[in-house]
């Protein structure tokens, strides 16, 4: 997973940065100087993105 969180973070970085009007105050938060709501962020979409992936391939945990 290590592997794949550094591939991930920096797509999810790119796809908040798309939406940043419409989630405007969070995205003020992401890419502020707060780097632990950003890490915190990171952390909980790369385990939530993994976890669907294996459910969709169907991969016991």
């Amino acid at each position: 997973m290590e592997n794949f969180g550094k591939v991930f973070d920096r797509v999810f970085a790119d796809k908040t940065a798309d939406h940043i009007d419409t989630i405007a105050g969070m995205g003020r938060q992401y890419f502020g100087p707060d780097k632990a709501f950003k890490s915190s962020l990171d952390r909980s979409a790369r385990r939530a993105a993994w976890r669907m992936i294996r459910r969709e391939e169907i991969v016991d945990e």
